[in-house]
């Protein structure tokens, strides 16, 4: 038996999210970029000829062996998990935002550059926890807030700076004054963002329009329990992870709108699916990889539009029906029926995956588990500028930069999925331009690593509220005891719901 951790970490190994290889279609030869490497041990296709019907998926069916264990968006740019959205690059988790950059878990926004787990904002700048706010830059937990610069926990507020008001007049000499334009401008109003807001207390989670439910940053949630980073609607539901919609599911990640889920990777819009990853759109699959739009699939691989398939091979209903049951009784007997896929036969190797990113263990770790270890490819690009050399505002011609190489300055240092080297882009260009804003000096990848830093880990802790302020429930400290995802060792003052809004209302 598996705890809920242990069975997330199963899933997360069969999502490679960062780690790109330059390789050609094993079909129309073309080169393409993918998350396969060339040594995959089976055919990888571009997305024209996946879609395409110039092969037959058919054709690897197999009668099933009772020897043997069974074992929607527009131009966005080098961004994972997210739909509805237009002009998104670098970002991670998003849905329904336009023109955002290096963003994660940001919805209904636009405009936003760094912001982490925000809603309905716009013109926002290393924001963390913004909702419904215009014009903020460098702030932490705001709601209905404009013009607002290096504050924490305001409400309906506007020209504050670390939440003392000021005029307009005022406001924009000391905005003008952080010289937010230069790369030191930023890091240093990101240094006092963060050390401002561990003054202020910390609302015990975000659960936003919920009834009866657990969990860190649920909005629109009923009957949810242990479950992080979900949009709702979401009703009846447990141990969901970067969820948009769902209904009646039980362990699923990174999904939107499954209905009757359980134990899947990314069963976007399906009914009554069990065990599967990367399968859309269907309906009582089981056991199966990459099938979509189909009905009554189990143990098969790349299916369009199919139904009654056992191991990619039709099958009348009848003989369907009468096949799978024969066979989950012997996957009983294996004691492989209710258990997602062993993780030693994920085609990815374990830091390749989005395991890793929340689960990391050491490459000695991961082999004495039986799992892969993918070492690093040496990238030798020949760059145009190294860090040293880029300018700390940005330069005021375009040509002079975009589609130039830069080095990252990690340098595929410490982090493992380091590029080493990055473009910047003309949409890009035109964005830091926008906002008069510095190049960055990190790739992409180490660009998110930094912004992971603020993501909570899907685990909850029983605590205290440490409010020993007076209020009108309390004297003294405050007796209410809440599941909140902030760990007894963390450094932040954790209130419960009521002490918050006195506070902060």
């Amino acid at each position: 038996m598996f705890c809920f951790l242990c069975r997330l970490q199963r899933r997360m190994m069969w999502r490679n999210e960062r780690v790109y290889y330059n390789r050609q279609c094993d079909l129309c030869r073309k080169n393409i970029i993918a998350t396969y490497d060339k040594t995959a041990p089976f055919p990888v296709y571009c997305q024209k000829c996946w879609w395409g019907d110039d092969w037959n998926p058919y054709e690897y069916g197999r009668d099933f062996d009772f020897t043997k264990d069974i074992a929607f968006s527009k131009d966005v740019y080098l961004s994972v998990c997210g739909w509805f959205c237009e002009h998104v690059y670098y970002s991670w988790y998003f849905c329904y935002d336009k023109d955002i950059v290096d963003c994660s878990m940001v919805s209904n926004s636009e405009l936003c550059y760094q912001c982490i787990e925000s809603d309905k904002c716009a013109r926002c700048l290393y924001c963390f926890l913004a909702f419904g706010s215009l014009n903020c830059a460098f702030c932490v937990d705001v709601k209905n807030c404009m013009d607002c610069f290096l504050c924490a926990g305001l409400r309906n507020k506007k020209y504050c700076v670390r939440n003392i008001q000021y005029s307009k007049e005022d406001y924009e000499k000391i905005l003008k004054s952080y010289a937010l334009n230069t790369r030191s401008g930023l890091r240093k109003a990101l240094k006092e963002r963060d050390d401002f807001a561990l003054k202020y207390p910390k609302r015990f989670s975000v659960l936003l329009k919920t009834t009866n439910s657990t969990g860190y940053f649920l909005t629109n949630a009923k009957n949810t329990r242990h479950s992080f980073y979900v949009l709702g609607p979401v009703e009846n539901s447990k141990y969901l992870v970067y969820m948009d919609q769902a209904k009646d599911c039980y362990d699923i990640n990174n999904s939107g709108k499954p209905e009757l889920c359980y134990d899947c990777v990314t069963p976007d819009e399906c009914f009554q699916e069990r065990f599967c990853v990367f399968c859309w759109r269907n309906s009582f699959c089981d056991y199966s990889y990459n099938c979509h739009n189909g009905n009554n699939i189990f143990g098969s691989i790349a299916l369009k539009k199919g139904e009654y398939a056992i191991l990619n091979k039709k099958y009348s209903k009848e003989d369907f029906t009468l096949l799978k049951d024969k066979i989950i009784e012997h996957m009983k007997k294996t004691g492989e029926w209710g258990e997602f896929f062993p993780s030693n036969i994920s085609p990815f190797s374990y830091n390749e995956t989005q395991a890793y990113e929340h689960f990391p263990l050491t490459k000695d770790e991961v082999l004495a588990k039986g799992l892969s270890w993918k070492e690093r490819e040496l990238r030798n690009y020949a760059v145009d500028f190294l860090v040293s050399e880029v300018l700390g505002t940005l330069p005021s011609n375009e040509n002079e930069i975009v589609g130039k190489v830069i080095e990252c300055t990690n340098n595929g240092k410490n982090i493992n999925t380091c590029t080493t080297a990055f473009r910047i882009t003309a949409y890009e260009y035109g964005f830091y331009k926008r906002f008069n804003l510095p190049l960055p000096v990190l790739c992409p990848n180490c660009r998110y690593y930094e912004r992971l830093k603020y993501k909570f880990p899907p685990n909850l802790y029983r605590r205290q509220c440490m409010c020993d302020k007076k209020h009108a429930h309390h004297e003294g400290k405050c007796p209410n005891e809440f599941e909140t995802p902030y760990a007894p060792e963390r450094p932040e003052i954790v209130y419960c719901e009521k002490c918050y809004q006195q506070e902060v209302y």
